[in-house]
């Protein structure tokens, strides 16, 4: 019996690494073995290859390379900042959204449990899971205030407009922070048009290798480190970095950026189609947030609800040799909603018995082809 051909539709979880991203990694691991702390010419070597590569992301990304700090990934830079941004600056007040990304939601919940003058201000979410700025717009002028709003929403697509936000942050002298990682090398950037104090992503979002990321930090050196032990990366952060992945991150977001516009067009012609087949085979079936509009969300996920309860739906697409997300994990085997799309069932009167979401996400590397297999899969399971 032969094996079903895999489909990947989970790429908002991880990417698969390209090709040139694995060369990459192979010549960084057999020639580029040194400790980049190392006086020696392999240790000088390993320490000019991280340094180019940090001139390289900086250039793609047009701010100061100094003001960059290669950690673990999104997680760990969230972390960094928040925590940092917060003791430095004297911040005692955060404006943030219930739709963030753990990495921000769970930092900023320790800060104000542990520190009694910090205010954090939920942004109200609508129903189609944009956030309502007014409470920004309205507020004084203030120097001890911190805002920290993802770009990209990594479950349902939505797209922070992150010039208004960065205009009101400029003229009430708010600090900025924005979760870049489902956006960038994605969506278009020019973060000298679109001032962030503070940015963070990860490699592997982008066809990059995983446990390797970025922390921005305007004026990097103002701050202190998390993790001690070290003067690495301008000691904000101690540890021997790993120059391979960090080699690697800069040839996937090259890539990234060099094939941007041909990229897009796929993903979007992926995700158009998509759309349009799950309208035509699912006519009760629903959009969570603005994934469905083309201009208002990131090309490479879709999140929808079909009417029914299908707790196992994820697990009997994966039989069916198709890689999707449904929720996070429970115990019990079978899934538990996102707290995003918790929030938005909500708000629109919608319950795990009446209602059951599914995220698609794409890449660039995905087919026509694969996404007719998965309606026809997704139709054999719900009419089931």
């Amino acid at each position: 019996m032969s094996k079903i051909p895999m489909i990947y539709f989970d790429n908002a979880s991880t990417t698969p690494l390209l090709p040139e991203v694995i060369s990459e990694m192979v010549e960084g691991l057999t020639h580029q073995y040194g400790n980049s702390s190392s006086l020696h010419q392999k240790g000088r070597a390993a320490k000019a290859e991280i340094e180019n590569t940090r001139k390289q992301i900086a250039s793609f990304l047009k701010v100061d390379p100094m003001d960059l700090v290669f950690t673990s990934g999104a997680s760990e830079s969230n972390n960094l900042i928040l925590t940092s941004v917060v003791k430095a600056k004297k911040i005692k007040k955060v404006f943030s959204s219930p739709l963030e990304h753990k990495s921000v939601l769970d930092p900023l919940l320790d800060l104000e449990k542990n520190n009694k003058d910090l205010e954090l201000v939920w942004l109200k979410a609508n129903k189609d899971g944009s956030l309502d700025l007014a409470p920004l717009s309205d507020h004084e002028p203030n120097s001890e205030v911190l805002v920290s709003l993802m770009h990209g929403n990594n479950e349902i697509g939505n797209f922070l407009d992150l010039e208004k936000v960065s205009e009101i942050c400029q003229q009430k002298g708010f600090f900025f922070h924005s979760d870049l990682t489902q956006s960038l090398g994605h969506s278009p950037l020019d973060l000298s048009q679109t001032p962030l104090d503070f940015f963070s992503f990860s490699a592997h979002k982008l066809h990059g290798p995983k446990a390797v990321g970025v922390a921005y930090l305007k004026n990097a050196f103002q701050y202190p480190p998390q993790i001690l032990g070290g003067s690495q990366e301008s000691g904000l952060r101690a540890g021997t970095p790993s120059g391979v992945n960090i080699r690697a991150m800069g040839k996937a977001l090259a890539l990234s950026f060099e094939n941007s516009q041909e990229n897009s067009q796929k993903r979007s012609k992926l995700k158009n189609y998509a759309i349009e087949k799950l309208q035509e085979n699912f006519e009760d079936i629903e959009f969570n947030g603005l994934s469905q509009n083309r201009e208002k969300s990131l090309d490479t996920i879709l999140n929808v609800s079909l009417k029914g309860e299908f707790p196992m739906l994820a697990f009997q697409l994966d039989l069916e040799g198709i890689c999707v997300s449904q929720g996070s994990a429970c115990s019990s085997g079978s899934v538990k909603r996102s707290k995003v799309i918790e929030i938005l069932d909500d708000l629109h009167g919608r319950t795990e018995q009446t209602h059951t979401p599914l995220r698609i996400s794409f890449s660039h590397l995905n087919t026509l082809e694969e996404i007719d297999r998965f309606i026809d899969s997704l139709l054999k399971i719900v009419k089931s």
